[in-house]
């Protein structure tokens, strides 16, 4: 079984994750970018997104950035408990 400190670690990151998705469903329905399809509609977004080629390389850049800061800050050494920084904690801290 995984310990704590695995599970603090997920928990904390897909409680980021779900925060930044629903401020983009929110913003989006008032705020779009020029040059990329306009669709307010949160639930048809998607699909105006891969029908346009622009669109298509902005999801490979968001997919590709998020493939190397999970390969980056990967907690294979929380599954042990043998972390060697607190959970949750990248080492990122714009207010600092």
């Amino acid at each position: 079984y995984p310990h704590v400190q695995w599970l603090r670690e997920a928990e904390i990151k897909h409680g980021r994750v779900c925060m930044l998705a629903f401020v983009g469903m929110c913003v989006q329905q008032y705020y779009q970018i020029p040059g990329l399809p306009q669709q307010p509609d949160w639930l048809k977004a998607l699909d105006e997104c891969y029908a346009s080629p622009v669109a298509q390389l902005g999801l490979v850049q968001i997919s590709v950035f998020a493939m190397v800061v999970e390969g980056r800050f990967y907690p294979g050494a929380a599954w042990y408990g043998e972390l060697d920084r607190e959970p949750g904690d990248l080492g990122f801290d714009p207010l600092k």
